[in-house]
């Protein structure tokens, strides 16, 4: 159940706010719920400047772009591009939003 999912996930963020794979999760879960306003937050704390994590950035995009924002989505799949480069989903990503 997707509401379920979510409301274990926010209980967690709430719980562990600086675990990035919480985060992480948490910001999937609500892009899957359909609350597409607060996911890109949640991805976006679960990232450090000093070891940014290409899927985080992927996913961040994929966020974006279901949102509508595809430069936005565009630039972060680049950016995820130049920390993993020629890595195949998001490749396919940047292809299809396109």
């Amino acid at each position: 159940d997707a509401d379920q999912s979510l409301a274990v996930m926010r209980k967690l963020a709430i719980a562990y706010p600086k675990d990035r794979d919480v985060l992480a999760a948490y910001g999937k879960a609500l892009a899957a719920n359909g609350q597409f306003e607060p996911a890109p937050d949640a991805v976006r704390r679960a990232q450090t400047p000093e070891y940014p994590d290409w899927k985080l950035v992927s996913a961040e995009a994929a966020i974006l772009d279901q949102m509508g924002q595809k430069d936005e989505a565009r630039q972060d799949y680049r950016k995820a591009l130049e920390l993993k480069p020629n890595e195949p989903s998001v490749l396919s990503n940047l292809g299809m939003s396109y």
